[in-house]
């Protein structure tokens, strides 16, 4: 043995001989306890078996279903940010709008207001009064613009401040840029770019006293519009594509530069009796109408071709639901179908049956998502990349983002709401929560949702 093993071991001896030998009476009485400590110890194991039961059993009946991951991550919930923002009694949020980390709400007489919320938080962070004839509000992250009556105010969205106030009158239509306002007078076709922030004149363009037949801008997977459920048009979001589309009179499509006004492109494919305009992704669409029969017109304003996808006649509406493809809703014998339409040739890849009717929709990652309304009815309608439908909800809606959609479902009987989420991966649902009843357009994106209920304005944030 070592030396230090030898010197560790005579050491322990040395300690246990300082010890005196226990007594019998210590002995029983550590024995005594012994059993206590085990009886109690039982007895505790009994009752905590007993609570977990409890437990389990609560959670299990309270628990949200335990649903698979999804990317993007599913939404499992919402929660109210802070309190809602009331108004006076008797005055009414009629709109509410999202931009970046702000809320916006547009409040009726008598006390017509624009207010500005931290989505985070729900602090105002500042108040604007507005014209008791202000009917609508679009934001964008530079400014955000007011339109009544009087005309168009361009206000600071950290502050409130008026920035600029075009004058213009009834017959102009304003579009709104991350960084530029375009305006158009739709009687004449003349055009003026103006920086939105400031209101610096960027370019003007004659339209030589001839209307424009079409007018309207390149959209983008970036954008990420879709529609607007109760309230009035779409969402309003600003385009952020620098392509402008234009359709002269004589039919042709113009391409030009937002920033700067310069021509891009110059196609001769409308035709002068153009019945609408959308663009998505270089590709714009046109309707025309002969011998009383619609026909669709794709433009590839990249290549300067153009050609009729669609011209069997019974179209009811169509929006781009991917680079390159068109959906068409088309009333047949059967009832309405959903057409998808490759418009490199016009080939038909697939004919969804569509018993809910036709509606606005949008697509993302290949998935489908159409809000309907028919008479009183809304419904929101999923489908999958192969054209299957993976679910359906009683309410109007749209895209929360590239995997998840929004459907607000009204109650008939009470007028509340319950906000239900659905998955574009796998078409399950969550109710997020109820509702008060909504008053006005409402406004999502990823993060938050926000609605405008009578005198209240509410923000709840999606959970995950």
């Amino acid at each position: 043995m070592s030396a230090d093993l030898d010197d560790l071991f005579t050491a322990l001896g040395r300690h246990c001989d300082a010890l005196p030998p226990p007594g019998v009476a210590d002995a029983r009485r550590r024995g005594a306890a012994r059993r206590r400590n085990r009886a109690l110890a039982a007895a505790a194991a009994v009752l905590l078996v007993l609570a977990g039961a409890g437990v389990v059993t609560w959670q299990r009946r309270h628990a949200e279903p335990i649903l698979p991951a999804t990317t993007p991550a599913r939404i499992r919930g919402m929660a109210p940010v802070g309190e809602p923002l009331r108004l006076p009694a008797g005055s009414t949020w009629t709109s509410a709008r999202i931009s970046g980390t702000h809320v916006y709400g547009l409040a009726g007489a008598p006390d017509s207001r624009v207010q500005a919320l931290d989505a985070a938080t729900g602090v105002t962070t500042w108040t604007a009064a507005t014209p008791p004839s202000a009917a609508a509000l679009t934001v964008t992250p530079r400014a955000v613009l007011l339109r009544g009556d009087d005309g168009w105010r361009f206000h600071d969205p950290d502050t409130g401040a008026v920035l600029w106030t075009p004058a213009i009158g009834d017959r102009w239509r304003v579009l709104s840029h991350t960084d530029v306002a375009l305006l158009v007078d739709l009687r004449s076709g003349d055009l003026a770019g103006h920086d939105i922030v400031t209101g610096r004149k960027l370019w003007t363009a004659s339209g030589g006293g001839h209307p424009l037949q079409g007018l309207n801008v390149m959209r983008t997977a970036a954008d990420g519009a879709d529609f607007a459920p109760y309230g009035t048009g779409d969402r309003d979001t600003p385009f952020t594509d620098d392509r402008l589309i234009l359709v002269t009179e004589k039919g042709d499509v113009v391409i030009r530069d937002i920033r700067t006004g310069r021509v891009r492109t110059t196609v001769p494919a409308a035709r002068p009796d153009v019945g609408g305009v959308t663009g998505y992704e270089g590709i714009v669409y046109t309707t025309d109408r002969v011998d009383g029969r619609i026909s669709i017109r794709a433009t590839d304003t990249d290549a300067g071709t153009s050609a009729i996808v669609y011209r069997r006649g019974a179209a009811q509406t169509f929006f781009p639901c991917g680079p390159r493809r068109l959906c068409v809703y088309e009333e047949q014998q059967s009832g309405m179908v959903l057409l998808l339409i490759d418009v490199t040739d016009g080939r038909i890849l697939r004919e969804t049956p569509a018993p809910r009717g036709a509606g606005a929709g949008a697509a993302r990652n290949g998935r489908v998502a159409t809000s309907i309304t028919v008479g009183s009815d809304s419904w929101t309608v999923v489908l999958d990349e192969n054209g299957g439908q993976l679910a359906e909800a009683p309410g109007a809606g749209g895209f929360i983002d590239d995997g998840n959609v929004l459907a607000l479902v009204r109650d008939p009987a009470t007028g509340r709401f319950t906000a239900r989420a659905i998955s574009g991966v796998d078409g399950r649902t969550i109710d997020l929560g109820e509702m008060p009843e909504i008053s006005g357009g409402c406004d999502w994106n990823a993060d938050y949702l926000t609605c405008p209920t009578g005198s209240e304005l509410w923000t709840w944030k999606f959970e995950r």
